[in-house]
């Protein structure tokens, strides 16, 4: 399968869109259990895997906090959102708030994951893991040229997390690395998913291969046991894992949808996890909450880290109250503390410089700037690349 980019060329579509919904609502029994809270469907698995309603919500919600959700828009007017989406962006110029669901396959990705993240319940008894957070709708129509606009947007509009379920298959580019670096430095933390081809030519994906980028394969259920998901990339980028087969959400159309499988859900119920962190420990620096995620994995798959789940499955709970955490090194922003002091070593120079002549910030370094490229530095790189990528359409990973 092909889409058109910008350019007219041809640019492949990767088996992320394989998660294919299935027609109709699926009927579900609530799961019982601590009655203070609301009872998800009960083909929400995850919940009773994480003991949701027992060990992570009397902790947390995800109050106060905000998940910047970048895709094709939220459909916020659905019950399963009512008062979760803040007023975002529509990235493609046309004026709007990001409010409306603009996927052009027609289920409304963005949509299933923000009720993944902070569904609060409705006609279909839906529950996100956050269900008290707030979603940041930031809409770039699958325009991989707009991502980084789109972390810089969500972390001056107030996000803790920003969900990344989209994917293209390319290095990390460098202003894409330069605005992670920015949500970094603005103590955000950027989850990414993984992908979802590993089975099927196993791709780099950006941003998920940004260093600094929490990326997040999937995880699966054979019989009692979890396994790696059979999609998912297996790639060093890996980090973490998260429900990825049988994870269905409500879409734009209001109603609950089943789904094959995908990394896009890992990542939102990921972000779920940062949100109930951050909401828990408002101060707590965002190396910290991505380390307390890491630490309080479970070992899924080959023993020790893997590239197909990483330390393993997230487990909300223990991240959240501390206890049993691994005692392992934090080295996971090794390889983004080196980008960070190449990248400021080789900007300085172009810096003293620029400063030391009015007549060369005048003309040449402001348009440079305002399109993102780095002066002198990564300049020829850059451009190279931004030509070939604004032909490339995002794909979404599934749910």
């Amino acid at each position: 399968m092909v889409l058109r980019g910008a350019s007219g060329r041809s640019v492949r579509l990767l088996a992320a869109l394989a998660c294919v919904w299935l027609a109709g609502s699926v009927a579900g029994t609530p799961a019982r259990a601590d009655p203070r809270y609301p009872a998800p469907r009960e083909d929400e698995w995850w919940f009773t895997t994480w003991d949701v309603q027992n060990q992570v919500w009397p902790l947390s919600q995800g109050e106060g906090t905000i998940v910047a959700v970048l895709d094709n828009g939220v459909q916020a007017d659905i019950p399963e959102l009512a008062g979760a989406v803040l007023p975002g962006v529509d990235l493609s110029g046309g004026g709007g708030d990001g409010r409306t669901d603009t996927d052009a396959d027609g289920f409304g990705h963005g949509t299933g994951m923000a009720t993944l993240i902070a569904g609060r319940g409705g006609p279909e008894h839906f529950l996100g893991l956050a269900p008290q957070a707030k979603i940041l709708p930031i809409d770039f129509h699958g325009d991989s040229s707009a991502l980084s606009s789109g972390i810089r947007y969500g972390v001056d509009h107030g996000a803790g997390v920003i969900n990344i379920s989209q994917a293209v298959s390319a290095p990390c580019w460098e202003d894409l690395q330069q605005a992670v670096g920015y949500a970094l430095d603005h103590n955000v933390v950027v989850v990414a998913a993984a992908g979802n081809e590993g089975a099927e030519g196993n791709p780099s994906d950006s941003p998920a291969n940004c260093a600094g980028v929490l990326a997040v394969g999937g995880i699966g259920v054979s019989g009692q046991s979890l396994v790696p998901w059979s999609g998912t990339e297996r790639q060093p980028y890996v980090t973490v894992a998260a429900p990825a087969e049988g994870v269905g959400a409500v879409l734009r159309d209001g109603k609950f949808h089943t789904s094959s499988g995908g990394t896009s859900s890992s990542s939102a119920l990921t972000s779920a996890t940062v949100a109930l962190i951050r909401s828990k420990y408002p101060d707590m620096p965002a190396r910290e909450v991505v380390h307390r995620i890491i630490a309080s994995c479970r070992d899924v798959g080959a023993a020790g880290k893997d590239q197909q789940t990483g330390f393993g499955i997230i487990r909300p709970g223990r991240a959240l109250s501390g206890e049993g955490l691994s005692d392992a090194p934090d080295t996971f922003f090794a390889a983004y503390d080196g980008w960070k002091a190449a990248h400021d070593a080789a900007s300085k120079p172009a810096t003293a410089h620029a400063a030391s002549s009015d007549s060369a910030s005048s003309v040449p370094i402001l348009p440079i700037a305002a399109l993102g490229i780095p002066v002198l530095a990564f300049g020829t790189a850059v451009v190279v690349r931004r030509s070939r990528r604004k032909s490339t359409a995002s794909r979404d990973l599934g749910l």
